[in-house]
């Protein structure tokens, strides 16, 4: 878990939602259609290719899902480890 200097959830009072801090590790190696995080789905800097379903995105944009399904009351595929594949 990564340490914080702040509190993990901080309130915008002009809109009421919240900001919070999320560990972004292996975002971007996780897919976001069948869970499975390793390093050979990252096959070059931007390219997002899953060795278990075939999903296929922009790296950010794999990254960027990951992070919003990992704020509270998100749901998304079971994540799985390339172990368990």
């Amino acid at each position: 878990m990564m340490a914080l200097s702040r509190p993990a959830c901080l309130p915008r009072s002009a809109t009421q939602s919240y900001v919070m801090a999320v560990d972004p590790r292996n975002t971007s190696r996780r897919c976001p259609a069948c869970g499975l995080t390793t390093r050979e789905n990252r096959p070059a800097q931007d390219t997002f290719h899953c060795v278990g379903c075939g999903h296929q995105a922009h790296a950010d944009t794999v990254g960027a899902v990951n992070v919003l399904r990992a704020g509270p009351g998100r749901a998304g595929p079971a994540r799985r480890d390339a172990q368990a594949a």
